[in-house]
C-alpha cells in the first residue's frame, strides 16, 4: 500500500496540529477515495501472481485512457525491452506520470492492453505481484516522522540493520558524518533533512525494496544543480542493472536512454534516441535548447 501514499501524498493523523485537522481531513478522505477506486482494477478471475525475473520487458500497446470526460493518453504505444531505459518527457500535464499510474494498475486503461513479460497486467496478473516488481522515486520524497532507519524500512517490511545500511551506502548516502546516522531523526515531512538527503532516502528505500523495475518520476527535480548531478549519476547506475521508465524534465539526463518518447496532448509526438531526436529538430529539439 505504500505505493497509494506516493501518489497522492502521505496522511499522518499523529503529525498534523489542530490547525491543519481540516487539510488533514481532507487528505484522509481523498486516500480512501483513491482506495475505492482500485476496486475498478480488481484482480481478474484466474489471475495469477507474476514470476519475478530481473529486468522483466513492458509494453503499452494502443492504451488510451481518460478520467472525468477528459483524455489523458491517447493511443499511447512503446515497448521497452529487458533492462532497457525508456525516458518520457513532454510539458507538464502530456500524460506522463499517468502512464506510470496505468502501469502500477492504479487505474484501468480506456481501451488497449499493457504487459509486464509478455502478460497483461489486468488479465493475467495479481495487482500485489505486479507492484512487487516496482521500486518508485518521485520528486516528493515522501519522508515521515521517524528515523532514517525508519524511513528507509517502508521499502521491505522486516528488513535487517544490514541490509538496510547496505541500502544506504547503495544510494550513497553518507551516513558517517556529523550526525548523520540511521537513528538521526528526519524531522516532520523530512524537515531536519536537506532535499539532496531527502532524496537519498528515498532512493535507499527504493533499493531495499529489490524491485526488478526502476520507476523515476522527476527524482531530481528541485535539486541544486551539484545535488542533482550526483544523484542522477547515482540514479544511472541503478538503471544500468534494471528496466526503467523514467520521467524528467532535464532532458540532458536521458542522453543514455535506450528510447525516448515526447508526448503533447496525450500522444506520443515524437521518440527515438537522444541524438536521433536532437538530428529530428523538433519538439524534443527546441525543449533540448530552451533549457539550455
Amino acid at each position: 500500500m505504500f505505493y497509494l501514499f506516493i501518489y497522492i501524498g502521505g496522511f499522518d493523523p499523529y503529525a498534523v496540529g489542530i490547525s491543519n485537522l481540516r487539510a488533514a481531513v481532507f487528505e484522509y478522505q481523498t486516500f480512501h477515495a483513491f482506495v475505492a477506486k482500485l476496486s475498478d482494477v480488481a484482480d481478474a478471475p484466474g489471475a495469477a501472481p507474476i514470476a519475478r525475473r530481473p529486468r522483466p520487458s513492458i509494453e503499452f500497446r494502443n492504451v488510451s485512457f481518460s478520467y472525468g470526460g477528459r483524455a489523458i493518453l491517447d493511443d499511447v504505444s512503446f515497448a521497452c525491452e529487458r533492462g532497457q531505459t525508456v525516458g518520457l518527457v513532454g510539458a507538464s500535464g502530456c500524460g506522463k506520470s499517468t502512464v506510470l499510474r496505468l502501469l502500477l494498475r492504479f487505474y484501468r486503461p480506456s481501451s488497449g492492453s499493457i504487459f509486464v513479460d509478455g502478460k497483461d497486467v489486468h488479465r493475467d496478473i495479481t495487482g500485489d505481484s505486479l507492484r512487487a516488481l516496482f521500486s518508485v522515486v518521485t520528486q516528493d520524497a515522501q519522508i515521515f516522522n521517524g528515523s532514517i532507519r525508519d524511513n528507509i524500512a517502508y521499502g521491505k517490511l522486516g528488513a535487517t540493520d544490514d541490509e538496510i545500511l547496505a541500502a544506504a551506502r547503495a544510494a550513497e548516502l553518507v551516513l558517517d558524518a556529523g550526525d548523520l546516522t540511521l537513528d538521526k531523526d528526519c524531522g516532520e515531512k523530512g524537515a531536519k533533512l536537506s532535499g539532496g538527503q531527502q532524496q537519498r532516502v528515498s532512493l535507499a528505500r527504493a533499493i531495499l525494496k529489490s524491485g526488478s523495475v526502476f520507476l523515476l518520476d522527476e527524482p531530481t527535480t528541485g535539486l541544486d544543480n551539484t545535488v542533482a548531478k550526483s544523484l542522477q549519476a547515482t540514479l544511472d547506475a541503478l538503471s544500468a542493472e534494471s528496466t526503467t521508465l523514467c520521467i524528467t524534465h532535464h532532458l540532458e539526463d536521458l542522453r543514455a536512454a535506450d528510447q525516448i518518447l515526447y508526448l503533447d496532448g496525450g500522444r506520443v509526438v515524437e521518440r527515438g534516441s537522444y541524438d536521433s531526436l536532437m538530428e529530428q529538430r523538433g519538439a524534443f529539439f527546441d525543449q533540448v535548447n530552451a533549457r539550455r
